[in-house]
């Protein structure tokens, strides 16, 4: 069963950031299911560089965009995207000081959380914005 679960709930309206929304879903089950696996600590480190090559991409597009667009919360969504590139480069870090399993679940309990308030509240918030202006 996978960690997270894409449903419409999770759509933005933008089918492009849909699609990116659903690769950081796949990676982050693909990291859970390694985690599960008792592999942890073989490919964590792998799959959170995946992740965060991943989540800078996805950013810099949606940021591209907003900009583009002239989404008036830019700034704020922005800060938002910065305050996660802090948060999982800490847990990377720390990562290269040592495996600790402690870190794999507070981790995963992390992006799921952020990932699912940021997409439901704060990318859902632009969506609207965006399809008025022909994105979609």
């Amino acid at each position: 069963m996978a960690f997270l679960n894409w449903s419409q709930s999770f759509s933005v309206g933008v089918k492009a950031f849909d699609d990116e929304h659903k690769g950081l879903m796949a990676i982050i089950n693909e990291l859970h299911d390694k985690l599960q696996a008792g592999k942890g600590k073989d490919v964590l480190a792998s799959i959170l560089d995946k992740l965060i090559r991943y989540t800078v991409e996805h950013f810099q597009h949606e940021e591209a965009e907003l900009k583009r667009l002239g989404y008036p919360k830019f700034r704020e969504h922005q800060a938002q995207h910065e305050k996660l590139k802090v948060k999982v480069t800490e847990f990377r870090n720390r990562l290269t000081i040592g495996y600790n399993g402690l870190i794999a679940i507070e981790m995963m309990k992390f992006l799921k959380s952020w990932l699912e308030q940021h997409i439901l509240h704060d990318d859902k918030a632009y969506g609207n914005h965006l399809n008025s202006k022909g994105l979609h």
